[in-house]
């Protein structure tokens, strides 16, 4: 379990600083800190984009931590409980007969 986690510091590094990279390319501009530190274009977008890095993991590892998971739900039906229109096999009249009557009720198929 141990050995999944690791690695992927180096990829999520270099993509944090192509997102700070691009953003600066984007919106450039200077940001005074404390009303006296000066970040140049490129440092404070790297600053904010770590910042939103570690709330992220952060939060993902209260998850972990207190087993805060959302509940899960069925997105499939369950077996026997669908009708499936296209998986039924009819003979040529039948079909007709079928699609006429999905005419009259108002139905596309």
């Amino acid at each position: 379990d141990v050995y999944k986690r690791q690695g992927g510091a180096i990829p999520l590094s270099l993509l944090l600083i192509l997102v700070a990279l691009v953003w600066s390319q984007i919106a450039p501009g200077d940001v005074v800190l404390f009303g006296g530190v000066l970040l140049g274009n490129f440092w404070w977008q790297l600053v904010v984009v770590g910042l939103v890095a570690c709330v992220a993991l952060f939060a993902g590892w209260l998850q972990d931590r207190y087993g805060w998971y959302p509940p899960e739900f069925a997105v499939e039906p369950q077996d026997g409980h669908g009708h499936d229109h296209h998986s039924e096999h009819h003979d040529a009249s039948a079909g007709a007969a079928h699609g006429e009557a999905h005419a009259v009720a108002g139905h596309a198929h």
